[in-house]
């Protein structure tokens, strides 16, 4: 239901962006160091203006003192300068060119306790979060994100502390807490993408005639009813035209939130970054910062064109079926991109060594005919038990894929499976490129930095 933030270079990304976000927050002068988070005040002779409730998720005070730092508006100040320099010059691969703030975001139950609920700071490595004293279910990292996070979380807590056994399913919750972001004037915030581009909620896409056609999702939104009763009540409750619409369009441009190991945390939703389409063969991608999406360039501009930027919105290591049947499934519409129309790619993912060239051959584990002959070299000479061979190799692989645990991922087995497929594996074959990630990742968490890169290095091509 989310789109899947795909990147291998995170720790470059958040270091990056924690050099902006540092240069951003540069104390300025004659600015006090007391937080300010209520009505208006003056500190060392810097005015703050806290908020006054009812204001949208993510959004900021005007301007809040904090540290001897003026935030919130000279950060959003200099994003969007940002923005309109890069699109009057050369955009460099790896250039952030798009920086959104959450319009809605939710963390998930399992993580409650990990997490600043406002920025998502990790209670591990930064800091240590403080409990909500009402209902005791969010922690915050600080009394500013905590001022920051009242408005997604306030209607909640009264529910909570009313009801402290209550476990509403995190949909619903998300659900309730996008209802009342747009019953607060969310219909009205817009996110700018660069001078001439901009997106409200009311440009999102929903998809609600094929939603409303879908059975599946139709009994989802009916089985998170009564928690939605609970949270929003009868009073706020759209009607069931418009809350088709809202569940069609979180579920068309919601974002699955990823922490800096990628590890999914919980859920988001941002204007400007919908905007974005998709693309197999993707020339963006998407990583996090905190609660922000940022967009990063995979290719050069020479001057950088929003009608043609593309993320990928699943994991594209995958086949051209399972691809497009997973895109008409959960967003609804069929993928034409050129890695979808490569036919001779597509071949690759099935594939194993020629015994004479060593080029791929293509290898239908369906059919019951002879393997070959080999395009490159017209080798027609394979085992006779070879594609029985293959189909055991295969179903293992897929058996321990499913069961991945990509947070752990266990090396003893990944070792097993990639001595099974050599030899009978192509090094383009997916289910090949997919058994040496899982080795790599393993490693890795083992520390075995020099296998690691020997790992990289020999699964480069297939992953490119």
């Amino acid at each position: 239901m989310c789109h899947a933030a795909l990147t291998s270079t995170t720790t470059t990304t958040a270091a990056a962006a924690a050099a902006a976000n540092q240069h951003a927050k540069e104390p300025s002068q004659g600015v006090g160091s007391r937080a300010n988070l209520g009505g208006c005040g003056e500190v060392g002779g810097a005015v703050s203006q806290g908020r006054r409730g009812g204001a949208g998720p993510g959004s900021a005070p005007r301007q809040v003192v904090r540290g001897g730092r003026v935030a919130a508006v000279m950060r959003d100040y200099i994003s969007l300068r940002a923005q309109a320099l890069l699109a009057k010059k050369p955009v460099k691969r790896g250039d952030v060119i798009l920086t959104s703030k959450p319009f809605c975001t939710l963390l998930d139950s399992s993580v409650v306790g990990c997490y600043c609920e406002y920025c998502f700071v990790s209670f591990v490595k930064d800091r240590l979060l403080t409990r909500c004293s009402g209902c005791g279910r969010a922690y915050y990292c600080s009394e500013m994100c905590q001022e920051l996070g009242r408005a997604l979380h306030w209607r909640e807590c009264v529910v909570f502390r009313r009801r402290p056994n209550y476990q509403p399913k995190d949909s619903a919750r998300f659900l309730a807490r996008l209802i009342w972001v747009l019953k607060d004037g969310g219909e009205a915030r817009v996110e700018k993408i660069d001078d001439k581009r901009s997106r409200r909620f009311k440009d999102l896409v929903s998809h609600r005639r094929e939603v409303s056609r879908d059975e599946e999702q139709t009994k989802n939104l009916d089985s998170l009813m009564p928690d939605l009763r609970q949270l929003v009540g009868k009073r706020v409750m759209p009607t069931r035209d418009y809350l088709l619409e809202i569940f069609g369009k979180v579920r068309v441009n919601s974002f699955c939130l990823l922490d800096d190991r990628l590890t999914p945390i919980g859920t988001s939703l941002y204007l400007a970054a919908s905007y974005i389409d998709h693309d197999c063969h993707a020339n963006a991608f998407v990583t996090f910062f905190r609660n922000k999406l940022v967009v990063r360039s995979l290719v050069d501009w020479p001057n950088l064109d929003w009608s043609r930027v593309r993320i990928s919105y699943l994991d594209i290591m995958n086949t051209r079926t399972y691809r497009q049947d997973y895109l008409a499934r959960h967003y609804y519409f069929t993928c034409d991109c050129r890695l979808c129309r490569d036919d001779a790619h597509d071949l690759l993912t099935s594939t194993v060594p020629c015994g004479s060239c060593g080029e791929p051959v293509y290898l239908d584990e369906e059919a019951e005919d002879a393997v070959g002959p080999c395009d490159a070299c017209g080798n027609k000479s394979f085992p006779d038990n070879l594609r029985q061979d293959y189909r055991r190799v295969a179903d293992l692989t897929r058996l321990h894929l499913k069961d991945l645990d990509e947070a752990n991922p266990d090396l003893e087995v990944w070792m097993e499976v990639v001595a099974a497929q050599e030899g009978l594996m192509h090094p383009l074959n997916l289910l090949r490129a997919k058994a040496l990630d899982a080795q790599l990742m393993a490693t890795f968490v083992r520390q075995g930095w020099h296998t690691a890169w020997g790992l990289a290095k020999k699964n480069h091509a297939a992953m490119r």
